[in-house]
């Protein structure tokens, strides 16, 4: 059994408690496929999922097998993101695609295998919005003294064993981004947005919200939206619909740039804004992991 507990509560005399900092970015790309993908309780998981709704599992996608679990996806980052000497004390796993072994609760795992065993959940079902409300939940718990560090994964894996009842974003390929934060630490990371943000009103409040000079990352829920004059933004392709702006968000970091991060769905405009500190941030490149 693992247990994970409350950070302690700040010293009311220690002063007010700093932002969330970024410490470091890591990106990967994952070839090849989990042991899971081939469990034959994914075929009863799925069969049970889908069945309210009249639809059957895709038999071709499941012999396959070629689906990736976020178990293992976040433990190759944790590993390389995390020294030991780091403990983290919180610790957010964001997805959208549907994990490929159901059966076990991904955070809790990577909360067992990450330095400090720190509290950790995940936030799912909210599509590209997801990884902002991770950040505002970890500023959160920096506002309140609660962490000193926290580990923000995003992870995406390509397979669907099901068909779509609707259009939605889908990765082509498995990926996975981590963003480790502390409080205090180089460069103030903040997230918001703006519920009931219709179409019409993207183009204005983007302009609203960019400052001259910022480095503009704009997700593909945005693709058809008119950036603000003198922007220069650059465009996330749908095949990286969940990691793509964090990962890009790494490459602009290393240039101590200003960098406002932005995506649109279901009708929520998210922001996200990272202020560069004097010490730069490590950037890790995507590489391809087996």
């Amino acid at each position: 059994m693992f247990l994970a507990g409350p950070a302690a509560r700040p010293d009311p005399e220690a002063g007010p408690t700093p932002g969330l900092g970024l410490r470091r970015v890591l990106a990967r790309e994952f070839t090849g496929h989990s042991d899971a993908a081939h469990h034959p309780d994914l075929r009863v998981f799925l069969s049970d999922l889908v069945r309210p709704y009249g639809l059957v599992p895709d038999e071709a996608a499941l012999r396959s097998g070629t689906g990736h679990a976020y178990g293992e996806l976040g433990e190759a980052l944790v590993r390389e993101l995390v020294g030991p000497d780091e403990p983290v004390d919180l610790l957010v796993l964001v997805f959208a695609s549907p994990d490929v072994q159901p059966g076990r609760a991904a955070a809790v795992h990577l909360g067992s295998v990450c330095p400090g065993r720190p509290l950790s959940f995940a936030v799912c079902d909210q599509g590209p919005a997801a990884a902002f409300t991770a950040l505002r939940i970890a500023s959160a718990y920096a506002r309140d003294g609660l962490l000193r560090r926290a580990l923000v994964l995003v992870a995406e894996q390509a397979q669907a064993y099901y068909p779509l009842v609707r259009s939605a974003p889908w990765p082509d390929r498995h990926r996975a981004v981590g963003l480790l934060c502390e409080a205090g630490g180089p460069g103030l990371l903040s997230s918001t947005d703006r519920v009931g943000a219709g179409a019409a009103e993207l183009p204005g409040l983007l302009a609203g919200a960019w400052h001259p000079g910022e480095a503009l990352l704009l997700g593909p829920g945005l693709a058809r939206v008119a950036a603000p004059p003198g922007s220069a933004p650059v465009r996330i392709g749908p095949g990286a619909p969940f990691t793509g702006i964090w990962a890009a968000l790494g490459d602009r970091c290393a240039q101590q740039r200003p960098v406002l991060l932005a995506d649109h769905a279901d009708g929520l405009l998210c922001l996200a804004r990272w202020q560069p500190a004097q010490e730069t941030v490590r950037s890790f490149v995507p590489e391809e992991v087996g």
